[in-house]
């Protein structure tokens, strides 16, 4: 659920969205592209672990579902790993040649949240979240 809320705030931030955006002049066309991609992947990673969750049996084959929440739990954790501490140095020291075009409070929740939930969706599919992720029953026995 929280990696779907952060993927929408990134898109709607994507799509040109004005809230929560200190800056709205300091957002190039990379930075655009940027973060909806990192809205696609936190959303992709929310849609295949609830398909996982829920283990209604689906279309699409289970190394399909396993992929989206991999790499968009690898996605979040890692980019917004590396992005919470440099936005907190920014927030926090102040330097002249540096500024974020987001508030940098909704910037920090933000990329705390995907760390949060990137690493929650790790655990998940590692532990395969105490059985109540579905496995099919081909892959139980050892066979694809």
């Amino acid at each position: 659920m929280t990696g779907a809320v952060t993927g929408l705030a990134w898109l709607y931030w994507a799509a040109g969205g004005p809230l929560g955006i200190a800056h709205r002049d300091e957002r190039p066309a990379n930075w655009h592209v940027l973060v909806g991609v990192s809205a696609c992947w936190a959303l992709a990673a929310s849609a295949a672990v609830l398909a996982l969750v829920r283990g209604r049996s689906t279309r699409l084959p289970y190394p399909l579902l396993l992929a989206p929440a991999w790499l968009g739990s690898g996605s979040m954790f890692a980019w917004s790993g590396w992005r919470l501490p440099a936005t907190l140095y920014v927030a926090l020291a102040h330097p002249s040649d540096v500024s974020y075009p987001e508030n940098v409070a909704v910037a920090v929740t933000l990329h705390l949240t995907a760390v949060l939930t990137g690493a929650g969706i790790m655990r998940s599919l590692v532990r395969g979240h105490r059985g109540r992720l579905s496995v099919p029953a081909e892959r139980v026995g050892g066979r694809l």
